[in-house]
């Protein structure tokens, strides 16, 4: 076993501390090639940023910094994620004038349109990025971030049948704690659960998981240490996540998503009295035209303090009923908006 790889591994298995990141970092330092030195500092300044609030003067500095070492290097520190994933291996973007960029976008469709890996940043107070493909849609990355100098989030689309090792190499080259999984059949997420790999995930979103291996997910052991889960599901599913949910033996996470889940008197009462929701804080819903009356009955007794509704609920959510809900449930915060389409 090399170095790299027992540091990578003591990384996944704390995902929450900085200390194993930043011996990794030392390591690197210690090799004193320009490579491995811009490698630590990039981890460096993605973890001091981490802990770093937005009006600290130096939040911006490393904000900038941040920005620098990745548009110099995510193409190369991305291609051990690509070849776990069998994705195109990134290549640097190549400076064009606006005029050779609009010659190659329409002028030459065959090169616009082949499989390429890139980097975008979105705007904020401090600018995120993500990389993703670009050209076809269906490919297996649907696209990735660096957490604390590491790949750590990636979502996955796993209609295209890859094999479920690529999932092992992934997690072997990246401690991910953040995992997106659009798997109809459901073969991925029952090989990230018999391989023992969701103990490192902190945050889980499933898109129209199978049944069976939804199940097998939710009463393994290793799901105690999902904090954030999102379930969505279309509305003619062809099981009851709500009940499924509520027989959870061991996910119990502080913030619950449920999305295009159909509710019913019935699924609510049992869902709400169910371990699952023993520690769940934050509680999002989305595209779901929940009463008044369903809302009262998940809070009753429950430990939320953040409530967020989501597309029609939150639209149709009226400022009296919101303000009935504050008045029974005292430091309820209570978010309410609709699509950013809509």
């Amino acid at each position: 076993m090399t170095d790299d790889v027992a540091f990578l591994q003591a990384i996944a298995e704390s995902p929450d501390e900085l200390g194993p990141r930043l011996r990794y970092a030392d390591f690197l330092d210690d090799k004193r090639d320009a490579n491995s030195t811009t490698r630590a500092e990039f981890i460096r300044v993605q973890c001091a940023l981490d802990h770093l609030a937005a009006n600290d003067p130096e939040f911006a500095k490393l904000g900038q910094r941040e920005q620098t070492l990745l548009g110099a290097n995510w193409h190369v520190w991305m291609r051990p994620i690509c070849q776990a994933l069998g994705e195109p291996l990134p290549v640097p973007a190549l400076k064009r004038t606006w005029g050779e960029w609009m010659h190659r976008r329409f002028r030459k469709r065959d090169l616009g349109n082949a499989p390429k890996i890139d980097l975008y940043w979105t705007g904020d107070s401090r600018p995120n990025h993500i990389v993703r493909p670009y050209g076809p849609v269906d490919r297996f990355l649907g696209y990735a971030q660096f957490v604390r100098g590491f790949v750590g989030k990636i979502a996955l689309n796993a209609t295209t049948g890859r094999s479920p090792t690529s999932l092992e190499r992934l997690f072997e080259r990246a401690p991910i704690s953040h995992l997106i999984l659009n798997d109809e059949v459901g073969s991925l997420l029952s090989f990230l659960v018999r391989k023992n790999l969701v103990r490192g995930l902190r945050s889980l979103e499933l898109v129209c998981p199978n049944e069976t291996a939804f199940r097998e997910l939710i009463n393994s052991p290793d799901a105690a240490g999902i904090r954030s889960f999102d379930l969505f599901m279309p509305t003619d599913e062809m099981f009851d996540p709500c009940r499924q949910l509520a027989g959870a033996r061991t996910l119990q996470p502080e913030r619950l998503g449920l999305h295009d889940i159909s509710f019913d008197e019935e699924s609510v009462i049992i869902l709400a009295a169910a371990p699952i929701m023993a520690k769940v804080c934050r509680l999002t819903i989305e595209l779901l035209s929940v009463t008044e009356q369903l809302l009262i009955r998940f809070l009753e007794g429950s430990r939320i303090e953040h409530l967020e509704l989501v597309g029609p609920t939150g639209i149709r959510i009226e400022r009296l009923t919101a303000s009935r809900l504050r008045e029974r449930f005292p430091g309820l915060t209570i978010v309410a908006r609709g699509h950013a389409n809509q």
